[in-house]
């Protein structure tokens, strides 16, 4: 056997001395024995012991092996327990398969041969210990997986939070160069408009000025132009330890592998963007030498599955400089490689047919923001995490999220991109509260807290927004996408199978999208109106939530 753990064998005999002597030919060190009279004594004895094999007589009174047979394969705890019947008489054919019939692995004839009996019961004891023991390696690996999700998900967070510092850092470095790009025309403009009126008396100079307001006018509507336009902020400094962005700086792309070919979707999405340095490479080693040749902001990275670069190979395209960002585009995508990309340091992983000239123009706003920020510590790294998120569910506070959301609206208009608020209530709280308990209603918030992180994508947020109200706020998708993904998080959650104290249950939910459009106009007010307008419990989608009370929930 491959452990040391005794195994209970049941012997079922309505006569004593039968009992005795099957004991004595099956007494061991790893082996337990129960026995029992009749089948009734012996169902009564699985009901509490966990047997890995039953020896039973066919003959007895009130009910036989084959009847007792019957009772134990129909009970789901124990129908898997094999069954050898052991009787004196009946062997012909015909009873014996009426003993298979009824459930029986095998069929002894008595007298039985002490050494046969043995031998099989051994083989027996011996499938249930190794049947045991995957038992056990499946538990292990099931609380294996739990810890890795876990893991994973503190992962995103920090990666969610980090980025988030980082597109806060970079509207304030914008700010800083649009004001000192700004500077210098307005005051031309300024300058000139003044001299013109001290001038009013010499109409022979106001053409001179009139050409400078308009030289000035020209340059203040290139520098908007930069603004509006999609571009990398590369950092120029100044005498006195000053730097503000430059605004003129190109990203420097490299692609790697078929999708550089002409006619590729990326390269067609590529083509429609401007102020990019572009190069190409079909193979790993015509990437290492461009990038030894020169350093690149980001990468594009061709492969047939997400499961084909390895951690090596993605190593070897991002050691050769200061490890560019990069993005892995393949034909098939799943959460699994998805996760395990990312953390390896991809920005995004696309499938071939996602590929857009929006979403990559969104993808190079992203790498702007990394590029800019580069491993500048996250200032919400720094904040107390209590103030910032809520204890039970693990995500945003509504205070937090409030904050938040309105920082994404404002960039979502900045960069044109659209914004969905989903708001996702829990109908049935009360009942589980009153039925299970309070401590089953925080576990319910809990495990939802971690299922919604884990489902929301790296630029998306995800918070308590009410007492049984959650929040999602998803990022760049049109109004055509948002039934398919509300339905996804409302089938993720209403599915999902809760335990407590043996009993399995389910909630149910009500769900209501806001949609904000790409563009200027709309706000965050008007986006939560919207959502919870949609949602059937507006009255419960705006009380706030700050801590992790069951009596509120």
């Amino acid at each position: 056997m491959i452990t040391h753990t005794p195994q209970l064998i049941l012997l079922v005999d309505d006569r004593e001395e039968n009992l005795l002597a099957l004991k004595h030919i099956l007494a061991g060190p790893q082996v337990s024995i129960l026995t029992a009279t009749s089948g009734h004594e012996a169902l009564s004895l699985l009901l509490d012991h966990p047997v890995a094999l039953i020896l039973m007589d066919v003959q007895m009174p009130e009910m036989d092996g084959f009847e007792t047979a019957e009772l134990i394969r129909g009970n789901p705890d124990t129908c898997r327990i094999p069954i050898i019947f052991v009787t004196a008489i009946n062997t012909d054919t015909q009873h014996i398969f009426k003993g298979y019939d009824a459930g029986a692995v095998d069929y002894l004839s008595k007298p039985l041969d002490p050494e046969t009996l043995v031998r099989k019961t051994k083989v027996f004891l011996e499938l249930h210990q190794y049947q045991q023991s995957l038992v056990a390696t499946t538990q292990e690996l099931t609380e294996m997986v739990t810890t890795l999700k876990k893991a994973n998900a503190q992962i995103q967070v920090h990666q969610k939070k980090r980025l988030q510092e980082e597109r806060l850092k970079v509207l304030i470095q914008m700010a800083g160069a649009m004001a000192h790009e700004l500077s210098q025309p307005l005051m031309a403009l300024q300058g000139n408009m003044q001299l013109m009126k001290i001038h009013e008396a010499s109409p022979e100079k106001i053409p001179l000025y009139m050409d400078r307001i308009d030289e000035s006018g020209r340059r203040i509507a290139e520098i908007i132009h930069k603004i509006q336009t999609l571009h990398v902020d590369d950092t120029r400094n100044y005498p006195g330890d000053a730097s503000i962005i430059n605004l003129d700086q190109t990203i420097r792309i490299l692609v790697v592998g078929k999708d550089g070919q002409d006619g590729s979707s990326l390269t067609q999405a590529l083509n429609t963007l401007d102020r990019l340095d572009i190069a190409w490479a079909h193979t790993t080693d015509e990437a290492q030498k461009a990038l030894e040749i020169r350093a690149r902001d980001l990468l594009f990275i061709s492969c047939a599955r997400a499961d084909e670069p390895t951690e090596s190979f993605i190593q070897s395209l991002t050691t050769a400089t200061k490890s560019p960002l990069f993005v892995i585009i393949a034909e098939t995508t799943d959460e699994l490689n998805t996760s395990r990309l990312i953390r390896q340091g991809a920005l995004e992983v696309l499938k071939r047919d996602q590929v857009s000239p929006d979403l990559i123009r969104a993808l190079l706003h992203r790498a702007l923001d990394t590029v800019v920020s580069g491993s500048t510590l996250s200032a919400m790294d720094r904040a107390d995490e209590a103030s910032l998120k809520d204890p039970c569910t693990g995500l945003y506070t509504r205070h937090c999220f409030d904050n938040l959301l309105r920082r994404e609206v404002n960039r979502a208009q900045r960069m044109g991109q659209a914004l969905a608020l989903l708001l996702l209530q829990i109908d049935n709280m009360e009942e589980v509260i009153t039925t299970y308990g309070p401590e089953a209603g925080d576990m319910v918030l809990g495990s939802l807290g971690s299922l919604l992180d884990d489902m929301t994508r790296t630029d998306d947020l995800a918070a308590r927004f009410g007492p049984t109200t959650f929040a999602v706020l998803l990022s760049g998708i049109t109004a055509s996408e948002i039934p398919r993904i509300t339905e996804r998080f409302k089938k993720a959650m209403t599915q999902k199978d809760f335990i407590y104290n043996a009993f399995r249950f389910n909630i149910t939910l009500q769900a209501g999208t806001g949609l904000l459009t790409p563009g200027p106009g709309g706000n965050a007010e008007e986006l939560i109106a919207g959502a919870q307008k949609a949602c059937a419990g507006v009255a419960e989608c705006m009380a706030p939530s700050s801590a992790c009370e069951s009596s509120s929930v």
